[in-house]
């Protein structure tokens, strides 16, 4: 008979107490994390320029994805030898299933995707030029109804991973987290939430992410602003510039490997899923940027966004041919 493990405690400032849900408990062999993220569905036009004017554009091709940093960044994990478990909510609508059938035919555990009557489906329309850069329209009508307070794993998470979209959810992953001592990765895009922010042990954040809670363009001074206000270790990914990590308050930076862009669509999720579930295998974090560093490139050199994320024999064969 299978049994449920149940643990709880309470919040840091709060009296509610928080439950989870571990069962039917199973040793499973893959590093397992926890990722609280947005899910979209993506429709992407192909385009040989992003568009600049408000007249008729004619796309070269037209596809559709489950898309968003949660699909992302819980798809990369999985190719890269880890389990991604999903935590979102999406609406009760053909999108929504689409997203769950999606997640599932490449073994994203999305037992924690919330389907709720009151919200649509987020839906995004992306422009991809043929350099590989993307502009992206996103909708999100997300009813404001609470957390449930319930998480329910069929295998321990090893690390977590947020994007902030969700807020509470994203709260309540991190708190999570720290009552277990894992590491709790911020994906600080822009806008940021700093009492996300505030529980983390490792923000990375976009340069526009970091821009927008800094008030400046300044990279050090944007990471030592960070550093201060923050007990977390940052760094900011700066796409082909590489990532720059803070290091005895100085900016360190770890160069991105030198490829042919096709399709940057995906790119910074794939980056933190890498990252993360590099984290949770014990890796440090010098050593865990150079993996996503090459991860989310390898992932630029081909079309399909999140989807065309490497595995991890090619990650390791390109770091061989590398050294």
């Amino acid at each position: 008979m299978d049994h449920l493990l149940l643990i709880q405690f309470k919040l840091t400032n709060s009296s509610t107490l928080t439950t989870y849900c571990f069962g039917p408990v199973i040793k499973n062999p893959n590093t397992s994390i926890l990722v609280c993220g947005l899910l979209t569905t993506d429709v992407i036009f192909e385009v040989d320029s992003v568009p600049t004017h408000a007249v008729k554009y004619l796309a070269n091709n037209v596809t559709l994805h489950c898309g968003g940093g949660g699909c992302y960044a819980a798809v990369a994990i999985n190719r890269l030898g880890g389990l991604g478990c999903i935590v979102a909510k999406i609406g009760d609508d053909d999108f929504g299933k689409y997203i769950l059938t999606s997640l599932a035919s490449v073994g994203v555990d999305h037992t924690n995707v919330i389907v709720d009557k009151n919200t649509q489906t987020p839906l995004s329309s992306i422009a991809l030029d043929s350099a590989g850069e993307r502009q992206i329209l996103n909708y999100r009508n997300q009813s404001p109804e609470a957390f449930s307070d319930n998480f329910c794993f069929s295998s321990s998470p090893d690390a977590v991973l947020v994007d902030a979209r969700w807020i509470e959810a994203s709260i309540r992953s991190l708190e999570y987290a720290k009552s277990r001592n894992l590491p709790g990765v911020v994906d600080a895009e822009s806008p940021v939430s700093e009492e996300v922010m505030a529980l983390a042990t490792h923000i990375a954040f976009s340069r526009q992410g970091l821009s927008q809670f800094a008030s400046t363009d300044a990279v050090s001074e944007g990471l030592l602003k960070a550093a201060s206000a923050f007990s977390a270790w940052v760094c900011v990914t700066d796409g082909e510039n590489g990532t720059h990590v803070l290091q005895n308050n100085k900016v360190m930076t770890i160069p991105t490997p030198n490829i042919k862009a096709v399709d940057t669509l995906g790119a910074g999720d794939v980056w933190h899923g890498a990252f993360t579930l590099q984290l949770a295998q014990g890796v440090d974090e010098l050593s865990a940027v150079k993996f996503a560093n090459v991860a989310a490139a390898l992932k630029c050199t081909r079309s399909g966004g999140g989807w065309s994320a490497p595995d991890l024999q090619e990650v390791n064969e390109f770091n061989q041919m590398d050294n």
